[in-house]
């Protein structure tokens, strides 16, 4: 069975970062892990995304750039990745068709 990485980029967005989070917990795809890289945020992004799933996994660096963070997401990804940008929310079903395509 296929598994599967989301991965998303967040600094200082405690505002729109759970909308971020259900998004994959939204998807009929459900053998995924979330990836949240953070970049340092010195807001409430990190206590807010802590409890949420056991299925999170939260990357935390000094704030350094998202370039370099990026380098983390090789060691998350599944057999299939997708990645959100700025805290876009897919359609439910997009990483299962993703997955057969």
């Amino acid at each position: 069975m296929t598994k599967g990485s989301v991965i998303f980029q967040t600094f200082n967005r405690a505002d729109t970062i759970m909308r971020a989070i259900k998004s994959p917990q939204a998807q009929t795809f459900r053998d995924w892990e979330l990836v949240v890289m953070d970049d340092g945020s010195a807001d409430d992004t990190v206590d807010l995304t802590s409890r949420v799933d056991p299925r999170l996994l939260l990357t935390r660096q000094e704030n350094r750039g998202f370039a370099r963070l990026a380098l983390a997401a090789g060691s998350a990804v599944r057999d299939l990745a997708s990645h959100l940008s700025r805290h876009q929310v897919r359609r439910p079903g997009k990483i299962l068709s993703s997955a057969r395509a």
